[in-house]
């Protein structure tokens, strides 16, 4: 490529600090910083140097080639859609396409068939302009270019990666930034499927993907190269022991459930201040194996009802294979397991306490503790069987950081208290614009100075388009909870809260029909119960008593009685929904709750057990006994008398009374479900 000459002086002064300050190798980036601002339109050539360095044909390194995608995209941006030829050469550089053809495989836009060209731009166009500015304004090109360069250090917003970077090399550059030990899969994950959600609603690039994470046997652990940077390759995203795996151009998230925390890869922890921790948390930086087969099993389960009663998916995420855990890493190079909870040296500090809580785990269990230290080791291991899960569908952007994230002290949270860091102005304004473009899908830039976070969102959110993606987010993700919980309410399915709690549900933005749709995602299904055609008994007290959890953690302080953070408060502070807005949204999650419990109700004859529907029938017409009655002590003596006489022992009776009769406020908030029913 003949170079146009331009003097590196004219690079601005903030440019070149953020390039020295982000990138191992500065001089390569400022090279191309220069290259790019001399060409303010697409240009052909400089193009195909773009995609040459890109795919790394002179041996560059990795942020360089990144920076040459981010810049490729800002290139085809500038094109017209009509300009069918440029555009056409450009995707047949790219090999998206054979010469001559008319038709793009249209995988990069998420369609797994062919595509009519004139067709694909304006989708391919849509997808990489994912976020636009409000008005043009001084200052502009170099905002762009900051902009450009952040991007390009986050590759699952790069949509052209697929087209450079090969899987082989996308799971190396994974490995680098991880310690790995070595592991046995247990369970598989399926070949990709023809179809045009592909496997688990994965592309073919993604599959492949997680596929050679499985074949290769490995665990994969958090070190000190590990990126909690939100939007990195691998993520460890700050207050979690997981790994988030976002690949080039892929708005899939893998999560890699479980790995390690950074001071050590596995502990054992009882008491934290004095209370005993969960059991399923005793096992610190991994997971119990029982833990990830239930929660596999459960999703599992609820996914087959789901499926049967809507014909789609629910919004959960989805285990993909789940691997024992043989070695672990350590100074050494890696320890087996025995010998990681035996040995003082291989373990390091804390392993006295370590020992202590470990036995306390096991007197907790109620057996006898096995009086030598290796035979208490092994009934420790035989009851935690350590494993990690590799799940799909998944989102680093849990509600609770959300809100945090979008409030005032969102940017000292993140970069202060979270990845220890000094930041400038910049750097907040581009945290709250890849929030905001998580958050909203298709996402308007303000056009004013960063000042302060809450100045800048309010900006933000005062873009009559922005605020208009707002309200319908938020009305989508309460039509989505109350679908999914009617569903849940009319299975006799409940989580205790785990499901629906701020910390296990999140947002995505992804690419569908053609457009940047937001999405929320209910993650952690380890206590989701759901029953399955062989279940017959129906626990009133066990169902109702969860289900009250699940309220909970669904609406928060949008119940009066209840003091806590829910989905539904947490949604409202993000998206900042003025009230009426919100009064909206809660009349759609109610109106969605019916609608799915009664639709349920239509189809789930033939999915359970005809004993397990009679019970739970019969449960719910002691509800509305009780409805009609106002609670008074007379219609208790007709109930039980009818549920005997329907088959019911006096003992389940009682049961169904007593639930009743304890959670009598829950019933009377949602006595619109049982008053629909015959």
């Amino acid at each position: 490529m003949n170079r146009p000459q331009y003097l590196a002086s004219a690079i601005p002064d903030k440019i070149r600090d953020a390039v020295k300050r982000d990138f191992e190798n500065p001089d390569r980036i400022l090279l191309l910083v220069e290259e790019f601002l001399t060409h303010s339109g697409y240009n052909r050539e400089f193009f195909e140097f773009l995609l040459q360095t890109a795919r790394g044909k002179a041996g560059e390194c990795w942020p360089v080639r990144c920076l040459a995608l981010a810049f490729m995209e800002r290139q085809l941006a500038t094109l017209s859609p009509r300009n069918l030829l440029e555009f056409d050469r450009a995707l047949v550089s790219l090999g998206l396409k054979m010469p001559g053809q008319d038709s793009i495989r249209a995988e990069l836009v998420g369609d797994a068939s062919d595509m009519a060209l004139a067709e694909f731009i304006p989708q391919f166009l849509g997808k990489i302009n994912r976020r636009g500015k409000s008005k043009m304004g001084k200052g502009d090109r170099e905002r762009e270019l900051l902009d450009l360069l952040h991007r390009s250090t986050q590759e699952c917003k790069l949509a052209l990666g697929l087209c450079v970077f090969s899987t082989e090399e996308v799971c190396e550059r994974i490995r680098e930034q991880v310690q790995i030990s070595e592991g046995i899969p247990l369970s598989w994950f399926p070949a990709v499927e023809k179809s045009s959600a592909g496997t688990f609603g994965l592309s073919s690039y993604e599959c492949q993907v997680c596929h050679a994470l499985q074949r290769s046997n490995l665990v994969y652990w958090v070190n000190e190269k590990t990126s909690s940077r939100i939007n990195s390759l691998v993520e460890y995203p700050l207050g979690t022991v997981a790994l988030a795996v976002k690949l080039p151009g892929s708005d899939v998230e893998i999560e890699i459930k479980r790995a390690g925390k950074r001071e050590r890869p596995l502990g054992v922890l009882f008491a934290r201040n004095g209370n005993p921790v969960p059991v399923a948390h005793r096992l610190q930086g991994g997971s119990t194996g029982w833990m990830l087969q239930a929660e596999s099993d459960n999703e599992s389960r609820f996914r087959s009802l789901f499926r049967a009663i809507y014909q789609k998916e629910p919004p959960f995420s989805r285990t993909l294979f789940i691997t024992n855990i043989r070695r672990i890493p350590c100074k050494s190079g890696a320890a087996d397991l025995l010998n990681w909870f035996m040995n003082p040296e291989t373990f390091g500090g804390g392993f006295e306490e370590m020992r202590s809580a470990l036995r306390s785990c096991l007197e907790a269990g109620g057996s006898p503790v096995p009086p030598t230290p290796l035979a208490q080791t092994v009934a420790f291991l035989r009851d935690a069987k350590p494993r990690q899960s590799v799940l799909a569908g998944t989102s680093s952007f849990r509600l609770d950081r959300l809100s945090e994230y979008l409030s005032p002290l969102g940017p000292n949270r993140y970069f202060d208290d979270g990845l220890a860091i000094q930041w400038t102005g910049d750097d907040a304004r581009q945290f709250a614009d890849d929030l905001l473009e998580e958050v909203l899908g298709r996402y308007l830039q303000p056009n004013v100075r960063y000042q302060t976070h809450e100045q800048y969102l309010k900006a933000a959110f005062s873009i009559p388009e922005n605020r208009a993606a707002a309200n319908a987010a938020y009305m989508f993700c309460m039509e989505q909870i109350g679908m999914v919980w009617g569903t849940m309410l009319a299975l006799g399915s409940y989580s205790i809260g785990e499901s629906f709690v701020p910390r296990n549900a999140g947002l995505k933005a992804r690419w569908l029909d053609a457009a940047w749709r937001v999405n929320i995602i209910f993650m952690d299904h380890d206590c989701l119960h759901s029953p399955g055609p062989e279940q017959t008994d129906f626990h009133a007290a066990a169902v109702i008593a969860g289900t009250i959890h699940d309220e909970t953690h669904i609406f928060g302080h949008a119940l009066p009685h209840r003091a806590n953070i829910g989905a539904v408060t947490c949604l409202q502070e993000i998206y900042r929904t003025p009230k009426t807005v919100a009064h909206e949204g809660m009349r759609q999650l109610r109106a969605a709750t019916l609608g799915s419990f009664c639709k349920t109700r239509k189809c789930v004859a033939g999915l359970l057990s005809s004993a397990y529907l009679r019970q739970m029938l019969n449960f719910e017409e002691v509800v509305r006994m009780s409805l009609r009655s106002g609670l008074a002590t007379k219609w208790e003596a007709q109930a039980v008398s009818w549920l005997v006489a329907e088959g019911h022992t006096k003992e389940q009776a009682r049961e169904y009374l007593q639930a009743v009769r304890e959670h009598e406020r829950f019933f009377r908030e949602h006595a619109f479900l049982y008053q629909h029913q015959p």
